[in-house]
């Protein structure tokens, strides 16, 4: 089976490495396919001695594949597109960085052939269910992943995907025979796992799905605001130009042209996209026109010769407003020509009409700047044939959402593509969190079975075992002695510890005078430091025995206080008898004559006296004075004996 493992393994890395070749030129999923032969490579080596390298090198692809996985959970107010873009990519690629990372389900099949490649070998039950899991995730992405409709979940190239599932299975291959004696163990941690991992691919799916339909009304709610802004702008052009026509039928005759270019100006101001603006006779003459450049082609034309005059009549004659479809205008160029009958306002009659030329270029260039700050690709066109866009420098969906616009009595239809870009500043990380999650979850549910299964079983074989084992109760006890002695005494000096000291030294409460002693070796991190820490423990060791010999002996009680520092504890001992105690002390640890190689000369100790002779004393206070006392012996140039006062 590791023979069959290898070959996989080997299959992988050459097929990672011949898609890779293949998609260099346009930079299509390196990401995945440099993951997939570093995988491949690792799990190689996995077998070569140098395991420091090995987990090194594995360490930061597990570093680079979160690194890519946090792309798809971090919140984007924590770090922007923008900044993921200047992470992952540099200024020669032209693509956004999202359409280069693996496919967040490749990706976490990725993640768990990685993991599974780290863990030691003795770890099969964890290598299993990550095998498994990558498994089930890799089979999942080939059989949807590629026919998603998710432009921000690109598909990777066919090579790729068949080197994953070889590198999975290269994994499977390794996993050791010793799995099936565990089967009973595994099957039910496995059956459990599985069902959850169901469930988190479930509601990922379902997630996304949702998340797709609310990019879906996202980008439709966008077509309905641009052909809404469109239609309120030419809303308002036609009320403006009402009350405009409304204006001169309170004269009953036709303006003069200073009058007709003041009045006509304000309305080419405001509505740009509005070529030219025409006062009519009732003959159908064009008698005044606004701008005035370029207009002799235009004054004195009957605009009953145009193809379209149905609308001029129904306002010269009938008295309605009406507007063409998209034609040839008298000066050149297409548009749309409305019509509004100029009607008297005491006489009724009609002495002309106003004209007014849209031009559908100008009309759509007034919404550029909500375009360009919606991020959308914008087209217009009529009876197929466009003649107006608008594309951003930014990547634009493949999705087109149109509506129709009504532009005088032709129907335009606008379509709009969103950007890439502004569909992923939409798009809710929800699924992918919900996956990341549901996967961690899997893992935790299926070592909790099974260390809970394996230690239900190691407790069954314990409880076997403990019947046999009634003739090691004497050694236990032996033991347990043992370990109550060193639990109460220091094991280097052989003297009672600190906690013990204070459990014996509260039989001594009642017995006045009392003495605490407290006793420093000078110079001790000297010897540790020069002579070495082994040299430091026998020295302890035989001040210990020096000093122990006379306090027992009056009788009293000796124990190591904590590092180099002893403390004393001698009942019925007045304070001269402690002075006389203590400097005997002294003497006899000079005459042990160990070097110290601060002084050059012999290890000498100081040593802090507190007696008390009141019965309430406090413990606590006679140690502390005797610390104080110490102290001073200390400060006063060590190798003496100093008394609290």
């Amino acid at each position: 089976m590791a023979c069959i493992a290898v070959l996989l393994t080997l299959l992988s890395l050459l097929l990672s490495l011949l898609s890779g070749w293949l998609t260099i030129t346009t930079h299509d999923q390196w990401w995945f396919g440099f993951f997939l032969i570093a995988v491949a490579l690792l799990q190689l080596t996995r077998c070569l001695p140098t395991t420091r390298l090995h987990c090194m090198a594995g360490t930061v692809i597990v570093v680079l594949i979160l690194a890519l996985l946090a792309t798809y959970v971090v919140p984007r107010s924590w770090i922007s597109l923008e900044d993921w873009q200047r992470i992952f990519t540099d200024a020669s690629y032209t693509q956004p960085f999202y359409l280069l990372r693996p496919p967040i389900l490749a990706l976490m099949a990725l993640c768990m052939a990685t993991f599974s490649t780290l863990l030691p070998i003795h770890h099969r039950h964890a290598r299993l269910i990550l095998v498994l899991m990558g498994a089930v995730l890799a089979l999942l992405y080939l059989s949807t992943g590629s026919s998603s409709a998710n432009e921000l979940q690109p598909t990777t190239p066919a090579g790729f995907n068949v080197a994953l599932m070889l590198l999975i299975l290269a994994q499977a291959c390794v996993l050791p025979g010793e799995l099936w004696q565990l089967r009973k163990l595994l099957l039910a941690p496995i059956v459990i796992s599985m069902v959850v991992l169901s469930g988190t691919l479930f509601a990922w799916h379902y997630q996304n799905q949702q998340n797709l339909h609310d990019m879906d009304t996202f980008t439709h709610t966008l077509s309905d605001n641009v052909t809404e802004r469109l239609g309120q702008t030419l809303h308002a052009q036609q009320q403006a130009m009402w009350r405009f026509a409304s204006f001169w039928g309170l004269f009953n005759r036709a303006p003069s042209h200073t009058e007709w270019a003041r009045q006509a100006q304000e309305i080419v101001n405001d509505f740009n996209y509005i070529k030219r603006i025409v006062y009519i006779a009732p003959d159908g003459r064009a008698a005044r026109t606004y701008p005035s450049e370029n207009n002799t082609r235009l004054i004195g034309h009957n605009l009953y010769d145009l193809v379209d005059n149905e609308p001029l009549r129904q306002a010269l004659v009938y008295g309605e407003s009406s507007a063409t479809q998209t034609t040839d205008l008298p000066e050149g160029g297409r548009g749309i020509i409305y019509y509004m009958p100029v009607t008297g306002l005491n006489s009724g009659r009609i002495p002309g009409a106003i004209a007014y030329f849209v031009e559908p270029t100008a009309l759509f260039e007034t919404q550029r700047g909500y375009i360009a700050k919606e991020q959308i690709g914008l087209t217009a066109s009529e009876h197929s044939n466009t003649f107006f866009r608008i594309r951003p420098t930014q990547h634009l969906s493949q999705g087109k959402y149109c509506n129709l616009l009504a532009v005088g009595d032709d129907a335009l239809t606008v379509c709009i593509r969103p950007a890439l870009s502004r569909l992923y500043e939409q798009r809710s990380f929800l699924p992918d969190v919900t996956l990341v999650l549901g996967l961690v979850l899997t893992y935790l549910f299926y070592s909790m079975m099974y260390f809970f299964l394996r230690l239900r079983h190691e407790h069954v074989q314990l409880q076997h075992a403990n019947r046999n084992l009634s003739d090691e109760i004497n050694k236990r006890i032996a033991l347990q002695r043992e370990v109550e002695w060193l639990a109460r005494h220091d094991e280097l000096t052989k003297l009672p510890n600190r906690r013990y000291f204070m459990e014996r030294v509260q039989a001594y409460h009642d017995e006045l005078p009392l003495t605490v002693m407290i006793i420093d070796l000078d110079y001790f991190k000297s010897i540790n430091d020069r002579l070495g820490h082994q040299e430091g423990d026998r020295y302890l060791k035989e001040v210990a025995s020096a000093a122990r010999v006379p306090i027992e002996d009056h009788p009293g009680i000796l124990a190591r206080y904590g590092g180099e520092e002893f403390i004393a504890c001698l009942p019925h001992c007045s304070l001269t008898q402690a002075k006389i105690l203590a400097e005997q002390i002294r003497r006899d640890i000079i005459a042990l004559d160990l070097f110290q190689p601060e002084t050059g000369d012999t290890v000498t100790v100081s040593i802090g006296i507190a007696t008390t002779h009141e019965l309430r004393h406090d413990l606590a206070t006679l140690v502390l004075e005797a610390d104080q006392a110490l102290y001073s012996a200390k400060r006063s140039g060590r190798n003496r004996v100093e008394y609290s006062v």
